[in-house]
């Protein structure tokens, strides 16, 4: 899954390369290449533009390169679960000291690391330091997310009426005009008006509304999902299918909070004689 011939000083280099690169020699010399036009003659123009466009297209492959190799060790959580080697993680990158949209999406993994580890403070003061003034159309999609996790947080907490209040601010957003972006934040939408529809009442043919906007079938999203059955079918006196759903969520859940918690209730609630 992971590349060993790229690490992850080298991944924190392309980091910081590339936003060197951009702002330190791509950007002045789009000004410089400007005002050389009116000077430089054919031959020497040309060869200047190709060195431009080399070293720009050079950069934006560094770039891609570096967020894919953070993605590919992200799915430690996505793929198997362990949200404490994805929480370290995110520690290890933000003690490289990334600045500005990169930082975001650091900090925003880091307060979705301490949700699914169950810390929930940690969360708390995660998520009030992130500076979310820089999160613009271009990265709507941290916004959705940023708004989401103070969501989870609420619930967890249940803490009804400010989870309503988050909802009204996910419900205002704009959505990303990236088609894959754009499902994600829809999906974000979907599960929150479940969410709070179902600690009010029952919910008509759930299994089936949350698959139609499951958004992707990794592990993670299976597990989450059965957590939230098995909740909601021991709210409504569903023991059997509540119990079926937390056995899959211990079996599976690693190191998430959910699975411990769904052992406790195994142990307390569902396993004893009635």
């Amino acid at each position: 899954m992971y590349n060993h011939n790229i690490g992850v000083d080298s991944m924190i280099f392309c980091f910081k390369l590339t936003k060197g690169l951009y702002w330190g020699v791509v950007v002045p010399l789009s000004i410089i290449l400007m005002l050389a036009v009116s000077f430089l003659i054919e031959k020497d123009l040309i060869a200047f533009l190709v060195f431009f466009v080399v070293l720009s297209v050079g950069t934006r492959i560094l770039q891609r390169l570096a967020l894919k190799k953070y993605t590919e060790k992200n799915k430690v959580l996505d793929e198997k679960c362990d949200c404490e080697s994805f929480r370290d993680w995110q520690y290890e990158m933000l003690g490289k000291k990334l600045k500005g949209g990169y930082k975001n999406l650091v900090e925003l993994n880091l307060a979705t690391a301490h949700y699914y580890c169950g810390d929930f403070q940690q969360m708390k003061q995660t998520l009030e330091a992130i500076d979310i003034s820089r999160m613009n159309k271009r990265s709507i999609i941290h916004l959705y997310c940023y708004y989401r996790l103070w969501f989870l947080y609420h619930m967890m907490l249940s803490n009804m009426p400010e989870a309503e209040k988050i909802l009204s601010k996910i419900d205002s957003l704009v959505l990303p005009s990236d088609e894959k972006q754009k499902k994600h934040c829809e999906n974000i939408v979907r599960t929150s008006h479940l969410s709070v529809e179902s600690k009010k009442f029952q919910v008509p043919y759930i299994e089936e509304k949350l698959k139609m906007i499951r958004f992707t079938d990794d592990l993670l999203a299976i597990v989450c999902e059965k957590s939230f059955l098995g909740k909601y079918y021991l709210r409504n006196g569903m023991r059997d299918k509540a119990k079926e759903c937390f056995e899959f969520v211990v079996e599976h859940g690693n190191t998430l909070f959910i699975a411990k918690a769904a052992k406790e209730i195994l142990e307390e609630n569902l396993n004893k004689e009635n």
